[in-house]
C-alpha cells in the first residue's frame, strides 16, 4: 500500500455549510407552542475553520480527535412571540463548540488516491446569546433588541459522511469531504420576543482539509 501504517497527522479543515435545519417544534412546552406549520429555524451557516489531530493505522483504519468552533446565528421564521406579536423572523447570535471522536474506515485506488467512510461521537456546548435581531410585518419593521439572558447547554453530538483523499507528497495530502452533523439540542430562555426553546442544530457540510503527516 501506498500509505504507511501507524502514522500520526494533524489536519487544517475549511467547513462550508452547504445546508441545515432544526426541529422547533417537537420540543416546546405547550404555552410556548406559537409556531404554526410553516414555521422553521436553520442557521446561518457561516464557514469557519477545524482542527483535527489523528493516526493511521491497519493500512484502512484511522481515529481522528477534532475540534470546531462555530458562531453562528439560528434564525426562526414564522411565528408569534409570548407577548403576541406575530414576526417574521428572529435571528438570536449561538456559539457552538464540538469535540469528536472521528473513525474513518478509507480504501486506496490508483496509487495516490483514497475514499473514507466517515464516523464521529463527540460532546458539544450550545449557547444562544441574548440579542436578537427581528422583522415585523414583513420587513416593515427591522430591528434588534437585547432580551433574556442566553442559555448554554452541552449534549452529544455525531457525524456521518464520506470523503476522497489526494496524496500530494510522502508527507502531506489534501481532502473533500461530504458530513453530516448533528450539534444536539440548543436551549434558549423565554423573553419578551424570543419564546423558550429546544431545538436540535444539524448541518450537511463540505469539508477541504490539508492532512501533515508527522
Amino acid at each position: 500500500t501506498s500509505y504507511a501504517d501507524s502514522r500520526y497527522f494533524g489536519e487544517l479543515r475549511y467547513i462550508t455549510p452547504i445546508f441545515s435545519t432544526g426541529d422547533n417544534q417537537d420540543h416546546q412546552a405547550p404555552a410556548d407552542a406559537n409556531f404554526p406549520s410553516n414555521s422553521k429555524i436553520n442557521t446561518d451557516e457561516n464557514k469557519e475553520f477545524g482542527l483535527a489531530f489523528g493516526i493511521d493505522f491497519l493500512n484502512h483504519h484511522s481515529l481522528l480527535l477534532s475540534f470546531e468552533q462555530k458562531n453562528t446565528g439560528l434564525e426562526q421564521k414564522n411565528f408569534v412571540s409570548p407577548s403576541g406579536t406575530n414576526y417574521d423572523y428572529i435571528n438570536r447570535d449561538i456559539d457552538i463548540k464540538n469535540l469528536l471522536l472521528e473513525y474513518n474506515y478509507s480504501y486506496d485506488f490508483y496509487d495516490r488516491f483514497k475514499i473514507s467512510a466517515i464516523f464521529g461521537i463527540g460532546l458539544s456546548h450550545l449557547e444562544n446569546q441574548d440579542l436578537v435581531n427581528y422583522s415585523v410585518s414583513s420587513g416593515t419593521v427591522v430591528g434588534s433588541t437585547t432580551d433574556t439572558p442566553g442559555h448554554g447547554v452541552y449534549d452529544l453530538s455525531n457525524k456521518f459522511g464520506i470523503g476522497i483523499e489526494n496524496k500530494l507528497t510522502e508527507t502531506s495530502s489534501i481532502n473533500l469531504s461530504w458530513v453530516r452533523v448533528d450539534y444536539g439540542t440548543a436551549e434558549a430562555n423565554k423573553g419578551s420576543i424570543r419564546p423558550s426553546l429546544e431545538t436540535e442544530i444539524i448541518e450537511e457540510q463540505i469539508i477541504l482539509g490539508l492532512k501533515k503527516y508527522f
